[in-house]
Order: structure tokens, then sequence, then C-alpha cells
């Protein structure tokens, strides 16, 4: 309970970032499509990528190199789907971009170009450990502009008993030589990795914080058939993550990143895209469709729960909210209303659409639920 108090204390003093503030309640999509804008997204899983994390099943996830014609078709019916979207930016997921041969990237760099321009900002993912000045050179030829980078977690111990096949210091030597370059970097992390700690995990986000990168993706570890983590967690040696855990975790790990004005792209994987499977590939872990929804949804029950604490005769508050965050404040399976109903308090909830996004009312009075 300490933690939320101090936290939301310092989240007063970004509350006047209202750009900011947006970004961080509705989430930056992988995808975002209106008639203006819209990013093209190509999954390339396991591409280039020369180690073996234990997190990781090479042999499952599918590492077929995308075909320059697959491509073309993709964009062809992307724009169908999507009204004819002006794309704005190409983005590589999955894969280590660096590593994955000329013969592959390029063939589909010149479908980009051709259908899109030589402008066009290109994004991609890759490992700490596969950064160097050939290949930011190769990067800004490219039309590179932002760099994910494949950090997960930012303790050595942990590092070690995932096989990353990298410590640390590593992480920070990429980020260095990344901006060198003028190039965004995001940062991915995971929570739950064998050896890891809230305690660890939090350092993480500490030092996430002191290194700022432009965003941060989040996403809890799953066990998926045919890894070392799954004979590690047949044989008892490692036990993964619990959902309330972690969604406890991301949810001050969100705060913690908004307080220092770092946004969360996403929350959670998207198993098809990112790792190369599906759900009936996953033996154990913290799998669920909605996850970042479930950190929202108790953000803010945290929130309400903080404005009201010090109203020691309350039992029944009435708070109004934007319609389109219902799932949110009530939780899903109203579970946040069930969580107040055990303190003793019954929370009546009513829809303004007059409220942002992020907001709600209680008497009279307007609260962000990052406030």
């Amino acid at each position: 309970m300490k933690f939320w108090a101090e936290e939301w204390e310092k989240a007063k003093k970004s509350l006047s970032n209202a750009r900011l503030r947006k970004l961080f309640f509705t989430g930056k999509k992988d995808i975002i499509m209106t008639r203006r804008r819209s990013i093209l997204p190509i999954f390339l899983p396991h591409l280039g990528c020369p180690n073996n994390c234990v997190f990781c099943n090479q042999k499952t996830i599918q590492s077929k190199p995308l075909a320059p014609t697959e491509l073309i078709n993709l964009i062809k019916n992307m724009h169908y789907k999507k009204n004819n979207a002006t794309i704005q930016e190409v983005a590589f997921y999955g894969g280590t971009f660096s590593n994955i041969p000329d013969d592959i990237t390029l063939p589909l760099l010149d479908v980009i170009h051709k259908n899109f321009g030589r402008d066009i900002p290109i994004r991609i993912s890759t490992r700490p450990d596969a950064i160097d000045d050939r290949i930011l050179a190769k990067f800004l030829d490219m039309g590179v502009k932002v760099v994910e980078l494949g950090v997960q977690s930012f303790n050595d111990d942990v590092l070690k008993l995932s096989n990353r096949g990298h410590d640390s210091s590593c992480i920070e030597l990429s980020l260095n030589l990344l901006r060198k370059a003028n190039l965004s970097v995001g940062f991915q992390i995971m929570l739950g990795l064998p050896g890891d700690t809230v305690e660890r995990f939090i350092a993480t986000i500490e030092k996430t914080i002191e290194l700022k990168p432009d965003f941060v993706r989040l996403s809890p570890t799953l066990v998926l058939k045919g890894t070392p983590l799954e004979k590690m967690f047949n044989d008892k040696k490692y036990k993964p993550i619990s959902i309330k855990e972690s969604v406890q975790l991301c949810a001050k790990a969100k705060i913690m990143l908004f307080n220092a004005c770092i946004p969360i792209y996403r929350m959670g994987l998207l198993l098809a895209n990112e790792t190369g499977c599906g759900q009936e590939n996953i033996v154990a872990g913290p799998f669920h469709p909605a996850f970042a929804e479930l950190v929202d949804s108790y953000i803010s029950f945290q929130s309400i729960l903080q404005t009201i604490k010090n109203d020691k005769k309350v039992n029944m508050v009435s708070i109004s909210h934007n319609s389109r965050d219902t799932s949110i404040f009530l939780g899903q399976n109203r579970s946040n209303i069930a969580r107040f109903l055990e303190m003793g308090i019954n929370i009546q909830f009513e829809k303004n659409d007059q409220l942002q996004r992020g907001w709600f009312q209680i008497n009279n009075k307007r609260y962000c639920i990052f406030h």
C-alpha cells in the first residue's frame, strides 16, 4: 500500500502532459490505423537469432523468411482492409534483424521502397549483442529510425539463467551506440524469467528509468512447448509467475514509468505474431488475451482506493467514468466491484462521456487513474 501512496504523489507532477497521459492510458498499438496514419507490421519470428534462450523454441517457431511476393500481397490486403490508410512506418518484429542475411532483408526493403518511397521510416527488433558500428551504418542506409532492443532484464543472473548470451553491460553499450546514431530506442522487458524476483524486476524498471529509452514493452514469461523452460518447469526447477502477481508487478512498473515520462507501447504478448506459435503451445504461465486491460483495471482499483481511503465513514461511493472505460473500472467479471465489496465499500459506477478516457469523477471532483 505504501508503494501506491508514494507513486501516486509522484504521478501528480506528470499529469500536466496531456499527450503523455493519453498515450499511457490508451497504449500505442502495433498497428495504428486511421485515414491519416498506419504502421505496417512484418513479423520475422526467430530469423537471425544466434542463441537459444530458455523461453524460446527454435523448432516450433516458424522461421521461414517472408518472400517478397508475400509482402506485396500483405500490403495489398492491408490497404483493402484498412480503407487505403496511408502507411507512415514499416515495422519488422521478431527475430534479430541485424543478423538476418542481406539476401532476405534487401528484397523486402526493395518492395517497401517501391510501394512507399525510400523515406518511409523503418522499425526493427534486435539483440543488444548484435549492434556495432558496421550494423549501425547498414541501419541508417536502410532508413531505420527505431530500434527495439530485447533487453529482458538488467540482472546478470537472470540473463545467464535465461541463456541470453550477454550481460547487462552489453545492453548499455548498444544503447549508447544507437543514441550516437540518433535512433529512437525501445526496451522489450520480460518479468518472471528464471531467477527473477520482485526486487530484481523492480530494479530492472529502475535501471530502465535511469537509461530513459523512448518506450518500453512489458511481457510476462510464458512456458512454451519444446523449450528448455518447459523441461525446467517439468523438473520443478522453474515456477512461473502467477497471473495475479504479474498484473500487480506490471501495474507498479506502469506507474513508475509514467512518473518518469516513459510510455509503455504494450503489455503482454501477441502469441502467433511474436512467438510464432499459438495458445495451444502454452504449457504454463500468466497468459491472458486482455492482459493490458487487467493491468489498467488493477490500476483503476488502486487509484479509486487511494482517493477514498481517507474517508473512514465511506460505505457507498458513486463514480462516473467514460463509457469506453467500463471494463477497466468495473474489472473483468466485475472483479473491482467484488474487491470493494470485500472491503465493505459499495461502488456504484455511472457512465459519463463528458469525461476523458482514463478519468473518473467523485462528488463533482475529477481524477485521472494515474493521479
